[in-house]
């Protein structure tokens, strides 16, 4: 079996669901949620601290916990970036929390694992990679990024420069997210039937 082969069954829809998506959805699943509104700001940034550290614990490092401040960083970060690009804040996210409309705090949470799942793709992407090209040889790297991006060519975003594989072969992080956004729209289009 071909690198290549193996790398494209480790980082399909089935071995990421499997080894990544599979613990982040029985994470949020086990939370238990009491309201989908909140009643103040103490209570907002506390609910998002308590379901970080829940998802971190189960699924980023069993065991460990964070501090209840670190968790809230962490949680509101991943808030922002994800509502900034919905053309909100973190004032819109809480605002929601305290009416339930849009969602309400069930929305946030999902927003919290969806993003820490999508880390936790391209670290596992990442991670593949790493196993089966070596980062001290250059031609063979660049002969085994070459083969993926031909391999997945039409499925990968525009920006990504299929014919320029010794653009990703130090650095496979957009390479890795390209990969990873891949994945998430098959699955996605695949639920929508």
């Amino acid at each position: 079996m071909s690198i290549i082969t193996q790398i494209t069954q480790e980082i399909n829809e089935s071995a990421i669901a499997m080894n990544v998506n599979r613990k982040y959805d029985d994470a949020r699943i086990s939370f238990q949620l009491t309201s989908n509104r909140v009643s103040s700001e103490d209570e907002f940034y506390s609910v998002l601290g308590e379901f970080y550290n829940h998802v971190h614990n189960l699924c980023v490092s069993p065991g460990s916990k964070l501090s209840p401040h670190e968790a809230v960083e962490h949680a509101i970060r991943l808030l922002e970036d994800a509502m900034r690009q919905e053309g909100g804040n973190i004032q819109t996210a809480y605002q929601n929390t305290i009416t339930g409309i849009n969602g309400g705090m069930m929305r946030l949470l999902d927003t919290i694992a969806n993003s820490m799942r999508y880390q936790a793709q391209q670290l596992y992407t990442e991670n593949v990679l790493r196993r089966y090209i070596s980062p001290m040889q250059w031609e063979p790297k660049v002969d085994a990024i070459r083969a993926l991006l031909a391999h997945y060519q039409n499925e990968l975003p525009p920006d990504i420069d299929v014919q320029h594989p010794e653009k990703y072969a130090n650095d496979y992080s957009r390479l890795i997210k390209g990969l990873v956004q891949r994945v998430n729209q098959t699955a996605s289009e695949f639920r929508r039937y």
